[in-house]
């Protein structure tokens, strides 16, 4: 089997300013100017205390065990194309929506970070 193929990938994580609930945006760039992204897996860690709600998700498919959380693609948003972004979203139950996840995989690659708080 071959190696899968490394490529750069940037995370923008936004959050709704909210109570006990609030809503996730999540870009995932692919800042590549000759790769294609087909099919994707997305991970990264909720903070303590954090619940991602599935059945609130848009864009993606989100499974959570413990405080790790894995977004898949819902099939029409498999290819990412090259200098493309795909948003998804989802809520989260929790105390803080301050309080982020800071390190983010696509398929394997460690993605850049831009964590941001719409006021």
């Amino acid at each position: 089997m071959a190696a899968p193929v490394a490529y750069a990938c940037d995370i923008d994580y936004l959050t709704d300013p909210g109570g006990t609930q609030f809503g996730v945006r999540i870009g995932i760039d692919n800042p590549s100017n000759d790769y294609t992204i087909n099919g994707w897996t997305l991970r990264f860690t909720l903070p303590a205390g954090q619940t991602a709600l599935p059945a609130s998700a848009y864009n993606v498919r989100i499974t959570q065990v413990g405080q790790e959380v894995t977004g898949t693609d819902v099939g029409w948003n498999a290819q990412l194309l090259p200098l493309n972004t795909l948003w998804v979203g989802f809520q989260v139950v929790g105390p803080d929506y301050r309080v982020k996840p800071t390190a983010f995989w696509v398929n394997g690659n460690v993605c850049s970070v831009g964590l941001w708080t719409r006021a």
